[in-house]
């Protein structure tokens, strides 16, 4: 019998069902569906049985239109296993608009939808259609080919390969994934089955995982972060993924209290929700857990800290972006300074000085990645997509590296405020307002100015029970920033508008400046 390839995807699922056969792999929490290790073997190649029958061949590009569901990771490994590139797209987690945009971009003739996504929209699916896109039901394929699905799946559980099993090999596209950025527009990019693999390790060291340790993932899998979080680590060493359709604080302490988690993932948002509603470790409360993270966004060093003691939890801080992947991260040891961290071991990062940068500080200039992890095709655009792979990635991201080898980023180099001349990170001012106690969420941008070029903008939500009047707020930052920082318009709103992936949504707060520019002129 052929062999796998000890580090392909096929190899993976064959040793966790070797090792330890009736090891829970898969829960699913909102479906109540527990899967062991020796189902995911069984039930991935069964379901390839199915995807072969149905006419799906290796090296096509197949859209996965997939929720949180055990299911929906069961299928993405068939998807790998017969040697598919993976394009999975979360309608839950995008908006139509988007959903439309992204599909333009693919080369792609087939859908396949999880059993749990029957019940996808119309417009979705009006919209595949449209683009001559086939539509595949999983349990129409599975009765379909069933005497296939069953000896697929015997064999698989006794250990032995399939016909149409496949190895994959380091340099083969494994998936196309979608970012809308702080654009919200999407973006593609494509990445190796080297770039998953090495950001899986990246994420193990990171999080120090073992294969003791139960995480939960209630962010979209369709996000490339939560992939090499916790879809690789689960692959590659066989921690247990208990998987929710979406972030709940009510069920938040529950989910993690019944089944034991050890692990759980975070962000500005989710974090400010447990610190602001009194979720703290203790007394038979998030007893198991050792230990969120922190991504998508920087929290200022400050809040970071203050969570942390608050909740009882530490927090391991993670920098990184969809074009290469995790670039930093760091522990809770350090949650008081700026710095994300120092660089994962699969990345070098460097900064280029431009004259841009001039009068942000000494050491200033762009993130510039070196890195096999980079993605081979980044674009808005199929025409526009930029062939990279192996080499030398220029991230939108500036700041500087300390002396101890750390990266302080200091923001988005489009975001730099050049006020008169003098060049002002939004960071900066960020930073100085977040100390007030009644600061919940701050965000500084330039505006167009007359006099200067630009002045500054900024967008603040307060914590519960916070009042603010203007004399207050003017007092505080005439303490806190020099005069010719201070913001020249400030606007307080319930909640800062965000991107389908989480981050803050620029263009949006724009278009709230310009409101109000015009309801006062």
């Amino acid at each position: 019998m052929r062999q796998s390839k000890s580090d392909s995807v096929l190899a993976m699922i064959e040793q966790l069902r070797a090792s330890d056969p009736n090891k829970v792999a898969l829960v699913d929490l909102e479906n109540d569906e527990v899967w062991t290790f020796q189902d995911l073997a069984t039930n991935s190649a069964a379901y390839g049985a199915a995807l072969i029958g149905a006419g799906v061949m290796p090296g096509q590009t197949v859209i996965l239109l997939m929720d949180n569901s055990a299911v929906s990771v069961l299928v993405w490994c068939a998807l790998w296993r017969i040697g598919v590139i993976v394009c999975p797209i979360s309608n839950n987690a995008m908006s139509v608009k988007a959903f439309a945009s992204a599909i333009k971009q693919l080369k792609s003739s087939t859908c396949v939808f999880p059993k749990s996504m029957v019940g996808a929209s119309t417009e979705i699916c009006d919209i595949l259609q449209k683009n001559k896109i086939r539509l595949l039901m999983l349990a129409e394929i599975v009765a379909k080919h069933e005497e296939a699905c069953v000896e697929a799946a015997r064999t698989a559980g006794n250990g032995r390969r399939l016909e149409f099993d496949c190895d994959n090999e380091d340099e083969d596209l494994a998936a196309i994934c979608f970012t809308s950025g702080t654009s919200g527009t999407p973006k593609a990019v494509a990445h190796t089955f080297k770039s998953y693999r090495l950001n899986g390790a990246d994420s193990i060291n990171l999080i120090n995982f073992n294969k003791t340790d139960r995480m939960i993932e209630y962010r979209p899998l369709a996000w490339f972060s939560a992939q090499i979080l916790s879809l690789m680590p689960f692959l590659q060493l066989g921690i247990t993924l208990h998987l929710a359709q979406t972030f709940s604080l009510s069920k938040f302490s529950v989910w993690i209290e019944k089944n034991a988690i050890t692990v759980a993932p975070g962000g500005p948002a989710i974090l400010r929700l447990l610190r602001n509603n009194g979720v703290v470790k203790g007394k038979g409360h998030l007893e198991s857990l050792r230990l969120m993270t922190n991504s998508s966004a920087p929290l200022m060093p400050g809040e970071l800290a203050e969570i942390h003691q608050i909740l009882g939890v530490p927090i391991v801080n993670l920098y990184g972006c969809s074009e290469v992947g995790w670039l930093a991260g760091k522990k809770e040891a350090s949650l008081l300074d700026e710095t994300v961290g120092a660089p994962v071991d699969s990345v070098r990062l460097r900064i280029e000085k431009k004259e841009c940068f001039s009068g942000l500080g000494k050491g200033v200039g762009q993130i510039v990645v070196d890195s096999v992890k980079i993605a081979k095709e980044i674009g808005f655009d199929i025409v526009e997509r930029n062939a990279l792979g192996a080499g030398t990635y220029y991230s939108s991201d500036y700041g500087k590296i300390l002396d101890s080898g750390e990266i302080v980023v200091m923001g988005r180099i489009d975001d730099v405020i050049n006020k008169g001349g003098t060049k002002i990170s939004p960071r900066e001012i960020e930073l100085a307002i977040s100390e007030h106690p009644f600061v919940n969420e701050v965000f500084a941008l330039g505006v167009p100015d007359g006099v200067y070029g630009q002045d500054i903008a900024c967008f603040l939500t307060l914590k519960g029970g916070g009042r603010l009047i203007p004399g207050d707020m003017a007092k505080f930052l005439d303490k806190v920033l020099p005069h010719n920082r201070i913001p020249r318009y400030m606007y307080f709103l319930d909640d800062l508008p965000k991107t389908d992936v989480g981050k803050v949504n620029r263009h949006k707060l724009r278009g709230i400046w310009e409101e109000q520019l015009m309801t006062k002129s």
